[in-house]
């Protein structure tokens, strides 16, 4: 009898070349010991020598660095000139059969490109300037040819499909959520009743609604306090939000921190009496999905993509009236001096929390490249 052939991996790029931190960076690294654990493929990670200091790559996956763009003039254009002119080739050249991208596009003519939508481009409607409506625009051509071309679409959420009509979205799209790790969190002690907002600081974030809505309430509660965590990234955004809290006389009840690290910024949130979120665009809300696993109600606008985060385990603001401050700041109130309110949507929230899991998001992802790329 013959022995029967050895069956060789499959072997995937995993390009992260857009990965600088933040949301991509933790969703990458906690893929990453389940797709190494994988035995059906051989992994290579592309990444910028940045990404490379902070991931944790395990011994069997091969890493290839990319050129450090952030050394070159136009490193946003070279970044991009390289990987949908270079990089086709060296995926080639490493004998690669597919590439994950840990982004909503990557270079159209490499072999088998998998795109992972991790961002909505409902947030160009709020940054201003011609530069940055012709990045968005960019952005989403590109996110409709990738998905044209790809066999299978991985998205944070469901909602993002919508974007894209008439690509053939649907018929190849699989969820792939991020999820939350939150062993070892202890939470802050804050002295008084606290409202806690995360999120940087950009238009789409509404905090200057958020500062209004908790004026109302603060009228009424004159004990409670609010917390603003995210980095100042867009300085308009933030004078703005000063400008609003001297306006209504909060300069002792808001507190504002320029970004913590992750562990600190949950210890903030495991501490609050609330989490309020007003953005109007995003893609996945993380924020949302940590209050919930660390048992901290949530306050939020009612739109499709909060409600694919948290589903019925918020209290949801309808954003759209000429009341929305008073609703907001009504709903917060309903929460802080309600206990049983308060005790329902913890309830729902650890419940909704576990539905999410990094073991169940790579299976999904190990799943599909199976199935389209191991024959």
């Amino acid at each position: 009898m013959m022995p029967k052939p050895i069956r060789s991996k499959t072997k995937i790029l995993l390009n992260v070349l857009h990965t600088s931190g933040g949301g991509g960076q933790i969703y990458m690294q906690n893929l990453l010991p389940f797709f190494a654990a994988d035995t059906r493929f051989d992994w290579v990670l592309l990444a910028q020598p940045e990404l490379l200091k902070n991931l944790n790559v395990p011994k069997n996956i091969t890493i290839k660095t990319a050129p450090n763009f952030k050394n070159m003039r136009l490193g946003f254009l070279a970044v991009h000139g390289w990987e949908q002119g270079a990089l086709p080739i060296l995926a080639r050249i490493w004998r690669c059969k597919a590439m994950w991208c840990n982004a909503n596009y990557g270079p159209i003519f490499a072999p088998n490109p998998i795109p992972t939508l991790h961002t909505t481009t409902r947030a160009g409607a709020f940054w201003p300037g011609l530069l940055w409506r012709v990045y968005w625009g960019a952005l989403r051509s590109l996110t409709w040819a990738l998905v044209r071309r790809a066999r299978v679409v991985f998205a944070v959420a469901g909602h993002v499909a919508a974007e894209y009509p008439a690509s053939g979205i649907t018929k190849k799209l699989a969820i792939a959520s991020p999820a939350v790790n939150i062993s070892g969190i202890s939470p802050h002690v804050y002295p008084q009743p606290t409202v806690v907002a995360v999120g940087d600081f950009y238009e789409q974030k509404n905090y200057v609604l958020l500062v209004q809505a908790f004026a109302v309430l603060h009228s009424k509660m004159p004990d409670v306090k609010l917390h603003i965590i995210g980095r100042p990234v867009w300085p308009q955004v933030v004078n703005a939000v000063d400008t609003e809290i001297i306006k209504r006389g909060l300069q002792n009840v808001v507190e504002i921190s320029p970004g913590l690290p992750h562990a600190q910024t949950l210890a903030h949130v495991a501490g609050a009496s609330l989490l309020a979120n007003t953005s109007r665009a995003e893609c996945f809300n993380m924020p949302l999905l940590e209050a919930l696993a660390l048992g901290v109600p949530v306050v939020c606008g009612d739109y499709d993509f909060q409600h694919d985060v948290v589903a019925d385990a918020a209290v949801f603001v309808p954003m759209d009236s000429g009341h929305t401050a008073n609703a907001l700041a009504v709903a917060m109130f309903g929460v802080l001096q309600n206990p049983a309110i308060a005790a329902t949507l913890q309830r729902r929230g650890l419940e909704r929390a576990a539905q999410f899991s990094w073991q169940k998001t790579a299976e999904v992802i190990l799943h599909n490249l199976a199935q389209h790329f191991t024959h």
